[in-house]
């Protein structure tokens, strides 16, 4: 357990609830996680959506409702409800694609706006961490003990551990790179057809040529993908997980059509922009 400073009043109780809709979300995610009863249907924008999305989406909203009746709420699944400006932000289940192909990187993220500024997020993959069922219906440990979770609140920066309980998953801090030089960087991004459809191909090969490793993974909890998603409110509340203020840089777009409504952007420690 770390000997940092305690966190504030108002941060514990908008991050305890948080942790406790994380909580209730990975319970129904495990329910369904490599179900063979597991339906997949499609939405209007071909991404695929399952009754883990649906049920982890109301059961999130039904437990910061309670804890924060103030607060509105926006989510994936069910959008806006309530107040616009001091409100969660839900993803229910991020990387749904993820979940369907039985692979445990997927997690449910959840942020807070207070009027109108992001001042918290928490990200909570409840399928990696010791102890935790991947299987439908699996036994494990008691549910606030599984699961990995990484938290960030305005200035009060970001920490990981396991679990869902506070004392637990603020085990570690997190801080970014300092590696100043992309020779010496380990490049990380959540896919690469965003890239090539962009027009952006060519400047990204170049950036892999340089870097001295490069990996892919698919959800949100690895900062590649939390800098090149669409700029929304759902991946803004992934982001402030991560780091408590993050530095982006716009990669250059000239080829893009300047009707395209996608926003890529790349993201490392200040150092290496320096």
């Amino acid at each position: 357990m770390t000997t940092e400073t305690p966190v504030s009043p108002d941060t514990r109780r908008y991050l305890e609830a948080a942790l406790a809709a994380c909580r209730r979300a990975g319970e129904i995610h495990r329910q369904h996680f490599r179900s063979a009863a597991l339906k997949v249907e499609l939405k209007g924008d071909a991404s695929p959506v399952t009754a883990a999305d649906r049920g982890s989406e109301e059961a999130i909203r039904e437990t910061l409702h309670r804890a924060t009746p103030d607060l509105g709420l926006l989510g994936e699944e069910f959008g806006q409800e309530g107040d616009e400006r001091d409100r969660w932000i839900i993803d229910p289940l991020d990387a749904t694609k993820n979940f369907v192909a039985g692979l445990p990187f997927f997690a449910t993220l959840i942020g807070l706006e207070l009027d109108g500024e992001l001042v918290l997020g928490v990200v909570h993959a409840p399928a990696l961490g010791p102890g935790s069922g991947l299987s439908a219906g699996q036994p494990g440990e008691e549910s606030a003990a599984l699961g990995e979770t990484w938290w960030g609140a305005r200035g009060e920066g970001a920490w990981g551990g396991t679990g869902t309980w506070l004392e637990t998953c603020r085990q570690r801090r997190l801080r970014v790179s300092e590696t100043a030089e992309v020779e010496r960087a380990f490049v990380v991004h959540g896919g690469l057809n965003l890239f090539q459809r962009n027009g952006l191909w060519p400047a990204f090969s170049d950036l892999v040529a340089r870097a001295n490793r490069t990996r892919g993974f698919d959800f949100n909890v690895f900062a590649s993908d939390l800098f090149s998603k669409l700029d929304s409110p759902q991946f803004q509340a992934g982001k402030m997980a991560l780091v408590d203020r993050p530095l982006e840089v716009e990669l250059d777009r000239e080829a893009l059509d300047a009707s395209d409504s996608v926003r890529i952007t790349i993201a490392s420690a200040p150092a290496m922009h320096a």
